[in-house]
């Protein structure tokens, strides 16, 4: 978890989406490549924040802390 940022689900379905965010100002939306998890942000994210953005740093469906139970995982889902 990146110092500062708060730690949240969504549930869609019945899955759920993990993402950390934190900042104020306009949103800046950081997602892993495939295979990569949202820790991939550690560095960056504090350093937008402190730039005045608002961050989330998320994982992608079955990676990290987001569930693995999802039907498909093609763009339109």
């Amino acid at each position: 978890m990146i110092p500062n940022f708060e730690l949240k689900t969504i549930r869609v379905n019945t899955e759920t989406l993990a993402y950390e965010i934190a900042g104020d100002g306009a949103l800046i939306l950081c997602l892993p490549g495939v295979g990569d998890l949202r820790q991939e942000y550690d560095r960056l994210a504090p350093q937008l924040v402190k730039a005045g953005f608002r961050v989330m740093v998320a994982d992608l469906r079955g990676h990290g802390d987001t569930s693995v139970g999802w039907q498909s995982f093609d763009v339109p889902a």
